[in-house]
């Protein structure tokens, strides 16, 4: 190994999620779906002023109470208290991605900045460091000079708005704000994209409270399915309705029924939200609660038992099991992973369903313990463009990694795997693939009928770093040629000849480590006296 190794962080065991959440469609009528529009309209109306005004003054953060007795008068306590938690969540995932924007652009132009004080055209002395390249010509380092006073720029604005802590928010996506400029491309008629920039702006969400009918008042559903949503003030007095009851009845004995059917009986807190697909012409209504917290074992806790190392990549799930002692047994698992130019929804299919196949192998064969790479690709992508190649080759491989879905396999493995007692260890994904493929690939391969690729290599490596176990088999040895036979390190400086009588041992197979000599007299090992030359042959 060239250069001095990073520092490898110890493995973790993945806590469990501490809520979980089901799904049904709402079939209202014509009517009820109006009242419906309505009502997310208004209280997505509302909840705009609230992030902006939070924006403007984030000291508005610590008086949620004002704010919730400013929203009352034109909704009720319980909508208001929905959109004030709404606004302070919103408004912290906005200002958490301020602050990863501020990275990347320190990243970026910091990693520009280092090349262009390069010598343009001139490539780096291989010297065993690592070093740091120029670039090709002067039109590339004029471009790159180019794209770092913008950074530069931007990063200007964005520390500043950091230090005020006030990001900029856009209610609706910014993704869709700009299509509305450009319909052409994005296939959209006027009348469809006003409908899903309202869709993606209403806000229909209640929080619900322990103690209370069905655990919500606000968006009640009873024991037998009616559901009941209650109308904000203005609302009402324009349909002269306090609450709008819908005619159809639902259900979620599909998917976790049982667990808010006991909820709903109890009166435990329950949260509800109605969502609408314009695409599908369909609402649905999301229901979720916190889970009971459960107490997550370390590494050392799960012991040294069989488990299976999964290597992620960008078309395929490579994984391999590994017994207690490290070694990889049993036959090579690929699963295949298609994420590439599908809508969302289908790329969310896919994954859940090559996690339920890596699950359902695992409890076929009695394995308790999963073991995933802590994978995130944060410094990659900010410095992708300097550290990930250039030209198309560079770019395809930037979209590869970018499109590795590595939070959401975690996220999701986790979830699905606390439900059926699989626990899931991180570990660090430093050398895993490289000393992988050096220790544990092919040729290390004695009989199996499935062949080991590098990335089930990488997945053994996963495995036994999960169990704290080095990946690496033995130091490397000496070169084949050498004076001395391979593994074996010998005489490795040079001996002065003395007069004394010393007892040398001799190393396996010793006229290998003759030098050859055709000058007629007897040659010795280098650095060896005549006196160890007769110890030796005796």
């Amino acid at each position: 190994m060239k250069g001095k190794l990073r520092p490898i962080a110890d493995p973790f065991v993945v806590a469990a999620p501490s809520g979980t959440h089901a799904r049904t469609r709402l079939r209202p009528t014509v009517f009820e779906e109006t009242v419906i529009s309505e009502v997310g309209g208004v209280l997505g109306s509302l909840l705009r002023k609230d992030v902006a005004g939070l924006c403007a003054d984030p000291t508005g953060v610590k008086n949620r109470k004002e704010r919730k007795q400013l929203l009352t008068a034109s909704t009720s306590s319980r909508w208001a208290g929905s959109i004030t938690a709404a606004a302070q969540k919103q408004y912290g995932f906005s200002l958490d991605a301020l602050f990863r924007e501020r990275d990347m652009l320190r990243a970026a132009s910091g990693a520009i900045t280092k090349r262009l004080k390069q010598p343009v055209g001139v490539e780096p002395e291989k010297n065993g460091k690592k070093t740091v390249r120029g670039y090709r010509d002067a039109s590339e380092w004029f471009q790159k000079k180019r794209r770092l006073v913008a950074l530069e720029a931007r990063l200007v604005d964005v520390e500043k708005r950091c230090t005020e802590r006030k990001p900029r928010v856009v209610v609706g996506g910014k993704v869709l704000l700009r299509k509305r400029s450009n319909l052409e491309d994005a296939n959209l008629t006027a009348g469809e994209w006003r409908g899903k920039w309202d869709t993606k702006r209403s806000f229909l969400t209640a929080v619900g409270e322990s103690g209370k009918t069905g655990g919500n008042e606000t968006i009640r559903v009873s024991e037998d399915g009616t559901v009941t949503i209650k109308l904000p003030t203005v609302l009402a007095v324009k349909h002269g309705m306090t609450h709008l009851v819908l005619e159809n009845k639902i259900s979620f004995e599909t998917h976790r029924g049982v667990e808010w059917l006991t909820r709903v009986e109890v009166n435990k807190s329950l949260t509800y939200t109605v969502t609408k697909d314009p695409a599908k012409n369909r609402t649905y209504l999301d229901v979720s609660w916190g889970l009971a917290e459960t107490l997550t074992p370390t590494v050392e806790q799960l012991g040294s038992q069989r488990r299976i190392g999964v290597d992620l990549n960008a078309d395929h799930i490579a994984a391999h099991v590994v017994d207690r002692y490290g070694n990889p047994t049993g036959e090579a698992i690929t699963i295949p992973l298609h994420l590439t130019g599908i809508p969302a929804t289908t790329r969310d299919a896919h994954l859940r369903h090559a996690i339920s196949t890596l699950i359902n192998y695992a409890l076929e064969h009695n394995i308790t313990v999963v073991a995933i790479e802590n994978l995130n690709f944060t410094d990659a992508r900010d410095t992708g463009r300097e550290t990930m190649g250039r030209a198309k080759r560079g770019k395809t491989f930037r979209t590869t990694v970018a499109g590795i879905p590595t939070a959401q396999f975690r996220d999701r493995l986790a979830a699905m795997a606390a439900t059926l007692g699989l626990w899931i260890i991180a570990v660090d994904p430093a050398y895993t693939f490289k000393w992988g493929a050096q220790h544990w690939g092919a040729k290390t391969q004695t009989s199996t009928e499935t062949p080991r690729t590098r990335h089930h290599a990488a997945a053994v490596a996963i495995g036994r770093r999960s169990n704290k176990q080095p990946i690496r088999r033995r130091k490397p040895r000496p070169r084949v040629r050498q004076r001395t036979n391979t593994g074996f390190q010998g005489l490795t400086t040079r001996c002065r000849p003395t007069s004394t009588t010393r007892t040398v041992t001799p190393p396996p197979r010793l006229e290998r480590g003759r030098s050859r000599d055709t000058s007629g007299h007897d040659p010795t090992p280098f650095g060896v006296n005549e006196q160890d030359s007769l110890l030796l042959t005796i």
